[in-house]
């Protein structure tokens, strides 16, 4: 009897000693999702990015696709219009040179040549009154403050023109210090620091294939009646003011501008019109561009023009288009100021154009700037 107890103990001992562990399916089943979860997320994120490369290699199969059909394809028009409008920008340019040779882009640009203009502006053709703004069926005006904002259009461009009647709350303004290292100033920023109702951008800056910083002005400039600045360039175009507040335009030595009576001004250009005539250019002179451009009427009121450029609704304007809105609207001196990702116009703390710049506000050196 004893014996079989003892033999029933051991058998019993044996079980809970050799006894198989319950599985854990819980903890599996956690295991198994998280796995699931991590194979799902690396799937749909290998997916995402398989359609993005496949996405980004048609946009440039159809962009420079689209660059070699206007390059080489049969209208010579489309190829001059497109190769004068990227040698008029700082960062595109190289596009051109995709399909095209150096020989080639400079016999097209040659062909639509814009010369240079040798007439000066005769400040005897403007008598200094006070009147007010031309009022237009599309013009937003503050009458009481002398100020008038048009709307501007034709086939490949709008924009937006500001009619300042007194002249002599239109001024230039520079930055402090001048350097190619250095940063400019945003407009915003200049307006904010003088008080300003209104203003636009001015002369040009060092800014090689667009990544300059806008503290180094191009050509002359002149303050007060001195030259203050003279940095190398292509430009050779003075615009400013004399004290009696009348636009001087005209390529000349900053000596000769001075000796005008030049008080403030910046080098850029071309020249547009010239004592009430037209400067001629070749249509597809500058190509379509953004564009800033200031102007002066008989009666003394100062334009202020700027047209957006590289966006769907509004691709830019060339000289001509230019000469024709200044005449249009009664200049009888304009020239062309710095355009491209750099224009701008601001009033009363709203900016009234569409900047074709990707980064944002661009800085600047130069500024011309309407006071209250």
């Amino acid at each position: 009897m004893q014996l079989h107890r003892n033999r029933i103990l051991q058998q019993t001992m044996h079980k809970k000693r050799y006894k198989k562990p319950i599985p854990n399916h819980t903890a599996n089943r956690g295991t198994r999702h998280a796995s699931y979860f991590i194979c799902t997320c690396a799937s749909l994120f290998l997916r995402f990015f398989s359609v993005l490369a496949a996405l980004l290699f048609l946009t440039c199969v159809i962009f420079f696709g689209a660059i070699g059909i206007i390059c080489l394809g049969p209208s010579a028009a489309a190829r001059d219009l497109f190769v004068n409008t990227l040698t008029q920008t700082s960062a595109a340019g190289f596009l051109a040179h995709i399909y095209l040779s150096d020989d080639e882009i400079e016999a097209i640009t040659e062909q639509n040549n814009i010369g240079t203009s040798q007439a000066v502006t005769n400040t005897s053709a403007v008598r200094i009154v006070k009147e007010t703004a031309d009022s237009a069926a599309t013009a937003s005006s503050d009458s009481a403050n002398g100020i008038t904002v048009t709307d501007v259009a034709g086939a490949s461009y709008h924009g937006k023109l500001m009619c300042v009647d007194d002249p002599a709350r239109v001024s230039f303004y520079t930055i402090d210090t001048f350097s190619t290292s250095a940063t400019g100033k945003q407009l915003s920023e200049m307006i904010s620091e003088t008080g300003s109702a209104a203003g636009m951008n001015a002369g040009g800056f060092y800014d090689p294939d667009g990544r300059g910083h806008g503290a180094m002005p191009l050509g002359a400039v002149i303050k007060n009646g001195v030259l203050i600045s003279n940095y190398e360039s292509e430009y050779k175009t003075l615009i400013g003011f004399d004290a009696s507040h009348k636009l001087i335009i005209g390529n000349m030595s900053p000596a000769d501008a001075i000796s005008m009576g030049m008080q403030n001004g910046i080098t850029f250009g071309p020249a547009l019109v010239i004592n009430g005539q037209r400067v001629p250019y070749p249509d597809n002179a500058g190509g379509l561009n953004p564009r800033s451009a200031i102007g002066q009427k008989s009666n003394g009121a100062i334009l202020l023009l700027v047209i957006d450029g590289r966006q769907p609704g509004s691709l830019g304007a060339s000289f001509k288009d230019l000469c024709d809105i200044m005449l249009q609207y009664g200049a009888v001196n304009a020239a062309n100021l710095d355009g491209g990702s750099s224009s701008i116009l601001y009033y009363q703390g709203q900016q009234l154009n569409h900047s074709a710049s990707l980064i944002g506000l661009r800085p600047i050196p130069s500024a011309i700037l309407v006071r209250p």
